[in-house]
């Protein structure tokens, strides 16, 4: 939605700016416990020292995990895991009346834990979330694959970039990014992003993308086919 003029018709306001840290990384729960202004650069830059990240990392260093969860948080891992705010275990929300409540799925505030994504701030005002993460090798291996045909044939090269064809089940085959870049009706190109240890980068004839530490897991996969 681009016409932002219901943002300045609000009667009042509440200066969340100071609600940008990083509150916790718990390696045991592999959890990440994050202020709403946290944003993805910011994340990224703690955890990827710590071979962790986000399951599910947007692209640009600027976007918020408030902004991810209350709008529409998608990227190249969301075929495994969702949309952003599929990762989140738990919100803490300010209600109207002024309490503070923790909101998961299975406790006494879970219609409101599955109320908050795309919610658009009308519901609360979000102050933490505990938000998964998952563990990430040093680097990034990347597989491109051209596609030429119809729109069915472009589609349906999408679809099977995805997973292995059926039959083979190894998961060693199945990519951790997916994402296709469609230049024409008839041209395109599947992309697939497999995280990779140092020693599979030193094998012989394979293409490796580092994952860099100030920018986020997912940025470095896209950094590597724009």
């Amino acid at each position: 939605m681009r016409n932002v003029d219901y943002k300045r018709a609000r009667h009042f306001e509440v200066d969340l700016s100071a609600f940008r840290n990083i509150l916790e990384i718990d390696q045991e729960r592999m959890i990440a416990k994050c202020e709403p202004l946290v944003n993805m650069g910011q994340i990224t830059r703690a955890t990827v020292p710590l071979h962790l990240a986000l399951a599910v990392v947007a692209e640009l260093d600027d976007l918020t995990v408030g902004g991810l969860i209350n709008g529409y948080g998608i990227e190249g891992s969301s075929r495994l895991y969702g949309l952003f705010s599929d990762t989140v275990v738990a919100y803490e929300i300010v209600l109207a009346g002024g309490r503070v409540v923790r909101a998961t799925k299975d406790n006494e505030y879970s219609d409101l834990f599955y109320a908050i994504p795309w919610s658009q701030g009308t519901l609360g005002l979000l102050v933490s979330a505990e938000i998964k993460l998952i563990p990430i090798k040093e680097y990034m291996k990347l597989t491109y694959t051209p596609v030429r045909g119809s729109v069915k044939e472009l589609g349906k090269a999408y679809i099977d970039s995805f997973a292995p064809q059926f039959g083979e089940e190894n998961s060693e085959q199945v990519p951790d990014f997916v994402e296709t870049m469609i230049y024409n009706p008839h041209e395109g190109v599947c992309m697939t992003g497999k995280y990779a240890s140092k020693e599979e980068a030193k094998k012989k004839g394979n293409t490796i993308n580092s994952v860099v530490l100030s920018t986020c897991s997912n940025r470095a996969y896209k950094g590597g086919i724009r």
